[in-house]
């Protein structure tokens, strides 16, 4: 049976490991900011 993975919300390419605490998006490391918890669109508001 295959895998499924979620892909980020912002980029659609790489698998979501994270989500944003404030508004729930799923995320790749690569849109995650670990000290805040937020995603890279959020943190940028």
């Amino acid at each position: 049976m295959a895998e499924i993975k979620i892909l980020c919300d912002i980029c659609q390419k790489k698998a979501a490991v994270h989500s944003c605490k404030l508004c729930g998006r799923r995320v790749c490391a690569d849109h995650y900011d670990a000290k805040s918890g937020m995603c890279s669109e959020e943190k940028r508001r």
